[in-house]
């Protein structure tokens, strides 16, 4: 059984995707014996304090933290390069906090090409911001590698990397690698970028892939389930005919870039922000139930 979710709004699709059921048949049941419950979100773009996130054991964010493209929040050195500015940092702060005020025990958190300032930044810096704002041991940020929770085992790779088509380029990688996650074994799987992509007029017809480099490590990576986002508008819970494990794209915003007034929600955006446009949030969490390590309350992420 997958589940999506959003507060008390959540609907259920059984594993043929054809039979959803929403909230007015009950609340959230817990996860059953053995499985471990993934809270899936992407592209948050500055908002995610207008979501409202179910419990479960793992949350996990698949990049596009901010909505910088290198015009707002990153300047040039005077002796050359770039830099975060103050307000690009304290956007990561206040993101840093939203984390840690969520109700699933563990996090993971991968950038996207949206998110310059925290390819500035580096790892160790954002690390240590997040980890300021959360339990001891309970968060991961992983730009290229794997992250595990060594007690119980559990085992996740992430990824910011891809091979963007636009401005928006942080984290560009001309060719992917991902020989990390196949030589650990990991049990999920997560990249900014899609797998597969259903056709835009039909998101229930035949799913074409999307980069088959990724695809065939999810497949020699042994993973249970796989998780992005970047394409707004193909948001959903696939699962391709020739493959036996779930594909989330988790994109919460919208595809559809607004200007000022048409901005909605509660944003972080910082002032003058909002004149260079962004996205509205229209898609719901996604919560699914996985054959999965299930983390006690005294494992610590440690990273491979």
């Amino acid at each position: 059984i997958i589940v999506m979710a959003s507060g008390e709004e959540f609907h259920y699709y059984a594993n043929d995707f054809k039979k959803p059921h929403t909230n007015k048949d009950g609340p959230l049941p817990p996860a059953a014996a053995g499985k471990l419950r993934c809270v899936l979100i992407a592209d948050t773009h500055n908002q995610p304090h207008t979501l409202q996130l179910p419990e479960g054991d793992i949350l996990i964010h698949a990049g596009d933290v901010l909505t910088e493209s290198g015009l707002r929040h990153v300047k040039e050195k005077r002796k050359g390069g770039l830099r975060p500015t103050s307000g690009g940092r304290a956007l990561v702060e206040e993101f840093a906090k939203w984390v840690g005020e969520q109700p699933q025990r563990y996090k993971f958190i991968i950038p996207g090409n949206h998110d310059s300032v925290m390819e500035l930044m580096g790892a160790e810096e954002v690390r240590n911001i997040l980890s300021a704002h959360c339990a001891p041991g309970t968060v991961a940020y992983v730009e290229d590698g794997v992250a595990a929770l060594p007690q119980c085992g559990l085992r996740v790779f992430g990824s910011g990397y891809g091979h963007w088509g636009s401005h928006n380029n942080a984290f560009y990688r001309e060719k992917l690698e991902f020989s990390a996650a196949i030589a650990e074994g990991v049990h999920i799987f997560v990249t900014h970028g899609p797998c597969y992509l259903p056709s835009r007029r039909d998101k229930h017809g035949e799913l074409r892939p999307s980069s088959e480099r990724t695809i065939a490590a999810v497949r020699d990576s042994r993973a249970r389930l796989h998780v992005s986002g970047h394409c707004h508008w193909a948001y959903g819970m696939y699962r391709p005919a020739a493959e036996s494990v779930p594909f989330a794209i988790a994109s919460v915003c919208s595809g559809s870039w607004g200007l000022g007034p048409q901005l909605k929600g509660r944003r972080g955006d910082l002032s003058g922000d909002l004149r260079r446009g962004g996205y509205n949030v229209k898609y719901k969490p996604m919560v699914i139930d996985i054959d999965a390590p299930v983390p006690s309350e005294s494992d610590s992420w440690k990273y491979l």
